[in-house]
């Protein structure tokens, strides 16, 4: 790496050089520091190039009269720096058009202006001065600049410095991913109703909220991905979750009833609900009948035609939408393979069927319907996660190709756990593509979020502040990290969750930079609290206490769960996959049931556990053959759940699966469905069970207590 190429990296952004998880320091290759230029947007082919592409991108910077976008804090002034010639004293005019369609006109001498660095520019000096306009109110406004004949725009984020919190309460909730639950008489899938009654189940135990995992719309026939972090996009909802019993329309649709009683639907649904695994091609195609039937009946004229096309006519995107999944079903490829001009965002009316726009459209409005539903019914707020990927190939890469880097991946550096990095596969948001245009894609990400969610988690928070880049043909190994405009994205995120009076927690577990979390604290955003990282380092001493602002859980969806910790099957796992010896695997399952010990002799120190299970973890620790029982083990989770319940935590979040001890993770964070059946593993008990379980019962019971004891 030559100096020259490393300045240029850092100007723009690019992060070449960071500790990896030992410690050690991590140098970027040149040529994977050159495709990150280029995909940024500069003309740079080699580390040859890099005077060129500096000098370019210096006089880029310094002829660009104002930024695109700036944020006014808690109704400050908006700062816009301006770059002119020093030498230039004109006039300049500023339009403030605030969102309420206020109008505002500032003009004065750019001499008067507050002055910041210079530079040289073609043998010309230029300077930075600042315009402060005020701005008064929160929300989004355009700033238009005109100094002489030239003339710029920028968008202001009048933003809110902390995002929506409600007075401080201790909470608790549910988290179960939705996919996984299924009922008798039911397909074999969880759908809003089964959300429904399971937030009706937390909330007559006291709970508050159910957290599942993200409900995006997905490619469930060709192209076919069903990861629930891969979704065609962030801003439209998959109806694979669809209730059909309360689909709207069905009272007036006898040709989708008739198919709901039939006995080829009982058939098949019934293979379905026998299957070990979640067959989201089965379960989509059986669906997909009786929504087809009920959009084709929905489009007739009628009130619910009528409620259509507003919602069509409210929400100017959901008709790009369904006409862009129209024509992916018409092509059966990805947007990628399509003929240059739909490549190019140009559809016709001839490029797809009509009714399959519609469908798509009927879908996207009956669960916006259900989901605002869920909200006001079921006495619990939802917790919904915004994942930090999309499809590479999906609707908002296609729509917003500026926002995104289709060049590289996102991914993890290496780690303990994955030596050899991680790649996620997905397209990362592009810094300057989302800037220029003013972070439209973002906002609507989000704003869809909101508006049915109580929390909302982002996922992967430290991409806020940077993502890693992994560029294609190089190895995760190799990847580079990439910054964002941190100040702008926290500003978004405050304005949208004041409007929808939404509560934000960020996922900052991982690779978390010092300077994400006071970042996190300073504008609001709750972190994440998992017991399992934060053990006691020797016996006796103490768990490490959630903080006060934050989501406690025994574990994640990305981690096992608690019988799986115990029983030490991620350490399986690692060595299945190879990524740990037969020397590795035994020297951590001793560290494990080590590990294990020490949690119970802290619990029993603060009370929670009782002196027959601490023992029965003593007698593991010294036992290589097995760790101690399931009973102990249930005793131990329900005193870690308990200490949670305890906690100053402001939420506390119980896993589903863990209150009957399940030890099968939802996911293997790295592996593909080639090796594992990552998000299609089924909960054991159905749904009715579950409501009937005292294990179940009696856990929220006590976690309820905890909570309201120590309120």
């Amino acid at each position: 790496m030559t100096a020259a190429l490393n300045e240029l990296a850092k100007s723009v952004g690019v992060l070449t050089q960071f500790r990896d998880w030992k410690g050690n320091l991590q140098t970027s290759a040149p040529e994977a520091v050159v495709q990150v230029l280029r995909t940024l947007g500069l003309d740079i082919s080699s580390p040859d190039d890099t005077a060129a592409a500096a000098a370019h991108y210096h006089r880029m910077v310094w002829t660009e009269l104002a930024p695109p976008c700036t944020v006014a804090w808690d109704q400050a002034p908006a700062a816009i720096d301006l770059r002119v010639p020093a030498s230039d004293g004109s006039t300049y005019v500023c339009e403030l058009t605030l969102e309420s369609g206020q109008t505002r006109r500032i003009e004065g001498s750019l001499f008067d202006l507050e002055v910041g660095e210079h530079t040289q520019l073609g043998g010309q000096e230029y300077v930075r001065r600042t315009l402060y306009v005020p701005v008064g109110e929160h929300g989004y406004h355009s700033a238009v600049i005109e100094v002489g004949n030239r003339r710029a725009s920028c968008t202001v984020f009048g933003a809110p410095l902390c995002a929506y919190r409600t007075p401080y309460r201790k909470r608790w909730g549910l988290f179960a991913p939705l996919y996984a639950i299924h009922r008798q008489g039911g397909s074999g899938a969880g759908d809003l109703a089964d959300l429904m009654r399971l937030g009706g189940l937390i909330k007559q135990r006291g709970g508050d909220l159910i957290g599942t995992l993200p409900l995006l719309a997905s490619f469930l026939d060709e192209p076919y991905e069903y990861s629930p972090y891969a979704p065609v996009s962030r801003m439209f909802w998959n109806e694979l979750y669809l209730d059909l019993a309360t689909a709207p329309g069905l009272g007036q649709c006898p040709a989708a009833t008739d198919m709901l009683v039939s006995a080829e639907f009982r058939d098949r649904a019934e293979a379905l609900r026998s299957a070990e695994l979640v067959d989201y091609r089965g379960q989509m195609a059986l669906k997909r009948g009786v929504l087809t039937a009920l959009s084709d009946a929905a489009w007739k004229p009628s009130p619910l035609r009528s409620e259509l096309e507003g919602f069509a006519a409210q929400n100017p995107r959901v008709d790009d939408y369904a006409r862009f999944r129209a024509v992916t079903e018409a092509q059966g490829r990805v947007w990628r393979d399509w003929p240059e001009r739909m490549r190019g965002c140009d559809l016709r009316a001839d490029d797809y069927d009509p009714k399959i726009r519609n469908y798509h459209l009927y879908v996207q409005y009956a669960m916006n319907a259900q989901l605002s539903r869920l909200g006001k019914e079921s006495g619990v707020q939802l917790y919904l996660d915004l994942p930090v990927g999309a499809h590479r190939y999906g609707y908002d890469t296609w729509r917003d190709r500026d926002a995104f880097a289709l060049d590289v991946s996102t991914g993890a550096p290496p780690d303990e756990l994955f030596t050899g990095g991680q790649n996620w596969g997905g397209a990362p948001l592009h810094p300057w593509g989302m800037r220029k245009s003013g972070y439209r894609y973002f906002i609507d990400s989000v704003r869809a979020h909101f508006e049915h969610s109580g929390i909302l988690r982002i996922d992967h928070a430290m991409g806020l502040h940077r993502l890693y880049w992994v560029p294609e043909g190089v190895s995760a190994k190799e990847g580079i990290y990439v910054h964002y405009n941190a100040g702008e994205l926290y500003a978004i995120l405050s304005i949208e969750s004041h409007r929808n009076q939404c509560e934000i927690t960020g996922e900052d577990l991982g690779t978390v930079p010092d300077y994400v979390r006071p970042a996190m604290e300073r504008h609001g955003l709750a972190r994440l609290y998992v017991a399992q990282f934060a053990l006691p380092e020797y016996d006796g001493g103490p768990i490490q206490p959630p903080p006060k602002s934050c989501v406690a859980s025994l574990n994640t969806h990305d981690s096992p769960t608690f019988a799986g910790f115990w029983l030490a099957r991620d350490i399986e796992e690692r060595f299945s996959l190879g990524l740990i010896d037969k020397a590795g695997l035994e020297a951590e399952q001793r560290e494990r049931r080590h590990a294990c010990h020490r949690v119970a002799h802290y619990l029993h120190e603060q009370g929670f556990l009782d002196k027959v299970h601490l023992e029965a973890t003593a007698a593991a620790d010294t036992d290589t053959a097995q760790p101690a029982g399931t009973t102990t083990a249930t005793a131990v989770m329900r005193a870690f759940s308990a200490y949670l319940g305890a906690s100053e935590a402001e939420i506390a979040i119980l896993t589903l699966e863990d209150l009957w001890m399940e030890d099968r993770p939802q996911n293997i964070p790295g592996t593909g469905p080639d090796l594992r059946p990552n998000w299609r593993r089924k909960l054991v008990p159905t749904l009715d069970e579950i409501v009937q379980d005292t294990r179940v019962s009696s856990a929220l019971k006590l976690v309820d207590e905890k909570r309201r004891a120590r309120a």
